[in-house]
């Protein structure tokens, strides 16, 4: 069967192949005389064939077979009426019934989901089912939703709800969302899931629905501020979510509220009475659509600790009961595919370098050994294009690799690729536009500042322009288009500050802002159009320090320390999946009791007047934190292992409650 997806705000089509179960393809019998008709509501005959319909319905396999038992054998209902549904909606199923074909569009799609439910037509069911799956993004989304929920197709109305929540902030810039009911807008805007770059974009999100019916919808005021999670804003944002409407001002009860509010962020005494009640809810995070997998590292020696980085609560959490107990890694790389995280390559102690690869399934929480490499890779590179995963460059303990090979997940097989011209350990690797960039390193002799792209669809690999500073024990991440090169060390003892981003159209290097820490073999990660670092080597001592850079700001902020200092570590993102929430912060009710408020939201890349930015509560100061205010803070890791670690540099600047 093929399925056309048109999409009414596109001038282009694309046509999705979709098998559908069907036993036989009826199509010939229409050469033969019909036996019986059926009518349509408004009295259009349609003549058919009964075995076709049967086989493809249970409506009319009910209809015509009952009709027999009750009429005795070889009775044959001469005429059917189908009074609910229309002569083009009639149509469409005996063709489907003859053919096993049927072309589904955004204009269609309603009409062809009321008639196979009617009908009991299952395989045009299910055909729908993939198609809202396969066609849930867009403002379309809501209307599928919609649909999903009226036919009780609960598979498909949880996927696109969660879609819904994922793309909320989008979404809202078409009309589709301003339409939704109070039931539905408020079912969102109150879900912990709820994907939003900050609560005050929320709040004008509830504006502008306010307003598109404001005489009806001015009572819903105060039932959607209720929603948003005010202390999670910065004083700035307060103030102008106070200015931004003379709804919010002239409403008794949100002008309470609101007053409230105030005293519960800036009063300690305000913070234990009030929030403990209906305002307790504003203090607590949503929750992510994706962490951040911190593993292993240099931690004295290789480490095994599992750490995860909640962005929406900003803290850490240790999972020692997720640890692989069987290896212990540092200077390793990780891939995640399919959701199976791959471990690749690194250090064991003493003289074991590995060729070894792990695997950790996030849906069964379990390790398992993976197909070796072909040779000892520690200080290794790694990046995924399609289903592979490549190894690229390392040291195997005699001398620093220029050789790379690649991993084929349906084979389960390591095959050597064309090897790159320089020898390069504590490189980077990213991808960008389904090539690999191979960016810096250290050849055993020197620090470089070369680079080298991969194709792998001709395995070759070509040198593009340089970056502007040597730079060994770099990391490298791919955002909008462009590649960014963070930190690492030039020779000896010295670590970088600097970054540096490559546009492949002008194939140029550029500077950007300086980390806050100099730093390098650390761990660097894209979450939410942010880029994350983690740990590292500063030069003089391992770091638990980490901070994000907003490209938009072209400005590095503080985010909340690991719980242990450790180089060498690997980390990625990991998108939503089943067993998420397994992964996050579970304290997130108690964050106010941990003496921090939780960051806001980092902003879109829409809006760049708003960038996040990590402030003392007081709030008077709207200039980034640097290095000299860090604070550290201790988290208790989740698991059969409790260890708490002190709070550390106490002349730091902290988040307490003024």
């Amino acid at each position: 069967m093929v399925i056309t997806k048109q999409c009414p705000t596109e001038s282009f089509s694309v046509a999705i192949n979709t098998a559908v179960p069907r036993k036989k393809n009826f199509e010939y019998v229409r050469n033969y005389p019909p036996d019986t008709e059926i009518v349509c509501d408004d009295g259009t005959k349609i003549n058919v064939h009964r075995v076709p319909l049967s086989t493809a319905s249970e409506y009319f396999r009910a209809a015509y077979f009952t009709f027999g038992a009750a009429h005795g054998p070889g009775t044959i209902r001469n005429t059917l009426s189908v009074p609910m549904l229309k002569a083009n909606q009639l149509q469409m199923a005996v063709d489907f019934a003859y053919s096993g074909e049927c072309e589904l569009t955004f204009d269609n799609i309603q009409d062809v989901v009321e008639t196979a439910d009617f009908l009991g037509m299952d395989a045009l069911i299910e055909a729908c089912h993939r198609f809202m799956k396969e066609n849930s993004q867009g403002p379309n989304v809501i209307s599928l939703w919609r649909l999903a929920t009226l036919y009780m197709m609960n598979e498909v109305a949880n996927k696109l709800h969660h879609r819904i929540l994922e793309d909320f902030e989008q979404l809202a810039e078409a009309d589709e969302v301003l339409d939704m009911t109070l039931e539905e807008f408020s079912g969102f805007v109150n879900h912990d899931q709820l994907n939003i770059s900050d609560e005050a974009k929320l709040w004008s999100i509830c504006l502008r629905w306010i307003e598109h019916d404001l005489e009806d919808r001015q009572r819903h005021l105060f039932p959607l501020l209720k929603a948003i999670r005010v202390y999670l804003l910065e004083e700035n944002q307060l103030r102008k979510m106070l200015t931004s409407s003379s709804l919010l001002t002239e409403d008794p009860q949100c002008s309470s509220y609101m007053i409230s509010v105030g005293r519960a962020m800036y009063t300690k005494a305000a913070v234990k009475a009030e929030l403990s009640g209906e305002l307790e809810k504003t203090s607590i995070p949503r929750e992510p659509h994706g962490v951040i997998l911190l593993l292993g590292g240099w931690l004295q020696a290789p480490s095994n600790v599992f750490e995860v980085y909640d962005p929406c609560a900003d803290r850490h959490t240790l999972f020692p009961q997720f640890a692989d107990v069987e290896e212990m890694r540092a200077y390793h790389k990780m891939a995640i595919v399919d959701g199976d995280v791959f471990v690749v390559g690194g250090f064991h102690g003493d003289i074991n370098y590995h060729k070894h690869c792990r695997k950790y399934n996030l849906a069964t929480k379990s390790w398992s050994h993976v197909t070796p490499m072909n040779v000892e890779r520690c200080y290794v590179s790694v990046a995924v294009v399609g289903r592979k995963i490549y190894a690229i460059g390392g040291y195997n303990g005699r001398f620093r690799l220029n050789t790379a090979e690649a991993l084929d997940l349906d084979s389960n097989q390591w095959s050597f690729i064309r090897p790159m011209e320089y020898q390069r350990s504590d490189a980077a690797c990213t991808v960008l536009n389904g090539m690999i960039y191979a960016i810096g390193g250290f050849t055993g002799r020197r620090c470089i500042r070369t680079v080298e792209r991969y194709n792998p669809k001709t395995d070759t690999w070509a040198a593009v322009a340089p970056m502007s500073s040597l730079r060994s024990g770099v990391s490298a991440v791919t955002l909008r288009g462009k590649i960014y090169a963070l930190g690492g060390s030039t020779s000896g003892n010295g670590r970088l500050r600097s970054c540096e981003v490559y546009d492949p159209v002008r194939d140029s290097w550029s500077p950007i802002a300086s980390m806050l820490t100099a730093r390098s073999n650390f761990a660097a990660v894209v979450c939410e159009d942010l880029i994350y670092v983690f740990g590292g080597y500063t030069g003089e001592e391992t770091t638990r320090l980490c901070e994000c850079y907003n490209s938009t700001s072209d400005e590095w902020f503080v985010v909340t320390d690991m719980n242990h200092a450790r180089s060498a570590l690997a980390a990625l993102f990991v998108p939503c999946f089943d067993g998420i929430r397994e992964l996050t912060y579970p304290n997130r009710k108690g964050i106010l009791q941990e003496g921090q408020r939780p960051p806001p939201s980092p902003s879109p890349p829409a809006c760049p007047s708003n960038p996040r930015q990590l402030q003392a509560t007081s709030g008077a100061s709207t200039t980034p934190i640097t290095s000299a205010t860090r604070t550290t803070t201790a988290v208790t890791p989740v698991g059969p292992t409790t260890t708490l670690l002190a709070n550390t540099n106490s002349s730091r600047r902290s988040f307490t409650l003024q």
